[in-house]
């Protein structure tokens, strides 16, 4: 698993902001809340069950739009696992961000 902060390209962080909005803002309350979840088990640096990732997996790739978006590289694992777990990440900060300091909010963008 990788580590905070996640280094993405402009273009990847720009689309992780727009995925994680709208996901924040549209998903039903409880595949939000798994993918919230999933964030905070990334944040915590926790693996999380296979369970969950599952979840995670199906609910993100369902989502609109970001199937299109990650077609061009998903045979780059470094690169999909990275913008998987940013977004599931802001996702999470989304969903607590008024209990968290605001520099954990600052994610470290390239």
């Amino acid at each position: 698993m990788q580590t905070l902060p996640y280094v993405l390209n402009p273009d990847d962080s720009a689309k992780v902001t727009e995925i994680a909005t709208a996901i924040n803002a549209l998903m039903e309350p409880l595949n939000r809340q798994v993918v919230s979840r999933y964030g905070m088990d990334i944040f915590q640096n926790i693996e999380p069950t296979f369970t969950l990732a599952s979840d995670f997996t199906y609910i993100l790739y369902h989502f609109p739009g970001v199937m299109d978006y990650v077609h061009d590289f998903i045979a780059d694992d470094d690169r999909m696992t990275a913008f998987e777990n940013e977004v599931a990440l802001r996702v999470h900060l989304h969903s607590t961000r008024s209990r968290v300091p605001a520099e954990i909010l600052a994610i470290k963008e390239s």
